[in-house]
């Protein structure tokens, strides 16, 4: 214990030892092993459908080129989360409590993991002014989605998201001030944990959450509005074209918005206990349950598997209803 500490600055004499002392609310070693074998499945079922899914992008013949690489970006991203974040999370609960002595690997993994959050959201964020610019104001999307344009958003998608994990966790400004706190949490659980402090939580909260949720839901209320009006315009010409021809651009544009709304939706959804308990540890000065914890960061990263079952769904019932009036 002592030597981790050295390696991350930390004066041994001034760490509060009654903190390392089992926490109030107590903590099971076997009951974590039974939720680690529970999850076991999830990465393999997140690689399955994602690597599904980025194929089935791929091969789509009606989407446009942009849109393609964005949603292709979110897959890479999900499917980099269960190669390399779900195993690294799971090593902690199914045994091996060696590697929360590992500090740079410890850091490491925080810092993928949350370059890849930013990442994800980045990327709906794109998706969802996409499909705002498509169903609301198509002259300006011809601007905003040139091609150039494209592989910018698509690279500061991932630069930013990398310089601002990396530039935050190796040099441990999260923990600035709650360092003990983390560490003797990590010795009782054996796994890495990602505690933060005040300042960090509060603005995390904001520029990573709060704030692309509210883009997303905003533009998701405009898009919601401009298909109801075009269902009202177009209701004669939909209605031709439920006989025959169903699969019209128009339609497949349609049916796409709906899909980024429920891949928005969904990411939105499955994050927010994270930040609820982000919000409770810091008011009860960082006494929330460890399967309290489990419980926010799965649901999190359950919606790598989600966000490709959607689209699949989706696409399916494009093709069914294309073949269906052949």
């Amino acid at each position: 214990m002592d030597s981790l500490y050295d390696q991350m600055g930390v004066n041994v004499s001034d760490i509060d030892t009654t903190l390392c002392k089992e926490p109030p609310w107590g903590y099971s070693y076997q009951a974590s092993q039974i939720i680690g074998g529970c999850l076991t499945a999830l990465p393999i079922i997140a690689l399955g459908l994602n690597i599904t899914a980025m194929v089935v992008i791929f091969r789509a013949p009606k989407l446009k080129p942009c849109t393609r690489l964005f949603l292709f970006s979110v897959a890479i991203c999900d499917t980099f989360v269960a190669i390399f974040i779900m195993p690294f999370r799971l090593v902690g609960l199914l045994g091996d409590r060696t590697l929360v002595h590992y500090v740079t690997l410890c850091n490491i993994g925080n810092g993928l993991d949350l370059m890849l959050y930013i990442s994800s959201i980045s990327n709906l964020c794109i998706l969802t002014f996409d499909r705002f610019l498509a169903l609301c104001k198509p002259f300006r999307h011809a601007f905003w989605f040139k091609k150039e344009h494209c592989v910018l958003m698509f690279i500061l998608s991932w630069l930013v998201p990398a310089s601002l994990a990396f530039g935050i966790v190796p040099v441990q400004l999260h923990t600035k001030g709650v360092l003990p706190q983390n560490r003797c949490i990590m010795k009782i659980t054996g796994s890495c944990q990602f505690l933060s402090n005040v300042p960090y939580a509060l603005s995390s909260t904001s520029l990573c959450y709060v704030i692309p949720c509210a883009f997303i839901l905003i533009c998701n209320y405009f898009i919601l509005a401009a298909i109801d009006k075009r269902k009202k315009i177009f209701l004669t010409l939909l209605r031709l074209h439920t006989e025959r021809g169903s699969c019209h651009r128009r339609h497949f544009g349609t049916r796409l918005a709906f899909t980024t709304m429920k891949m928005t939706s969904c990411f939105v959804l499955c994050w927010l206990p994270f930040y609820v308990v982000q919000s409770v540890q810091l008011l009860t000065s960082y006494q929330v349950p460890h399967y309290v914890w489990l419980l926010a960061y799965w649901a999190g990263y359950a919606n790598c598997a989600i966000n490709p079952l959607i689209y699949l769904r989706s696409i399916s019932f494009i093709r069914f209803r294309c073949m269906e009036n052949i």
